[in-house]
């Protein structure tokens, strides 16, 4: 993955300077776009655990959001 990372940053970086020189196509921004989503999947931006947190917080809260209507259904 590291190597996947590297290449893909390396290429996206000569896109924009591609970019910067004037050459601007709807290929060169698809491939910027695409080069982006790679270094981010092989970042692991797109795992679960980034944008939601561990299944362990998730756990926790659902157990306190039990009881929670635990005692909403006792004391109406």
């Amino acid at each position: 993955m590291s190597f996947l990372r590297w290449i893909s940053l390396v290429l996206f970086l000569l896109v924009m300077a591609a970019f910067a020189n004037g050459v601007r196509s709807w290929e060169m921004l698809a491939a910027a776009a695409l080069l982006v989503l790679v270094v981010f999947w092989t970042c692991g931006a797109f795992s679960r655990d980034v944008w939601f947190g561990p299944p362990a917080i998730d756990a926790e809260c659902e157990r306190l959001d039990a009881e929670l209507d635990a005692l909403d259904n006792t004391y109406p």
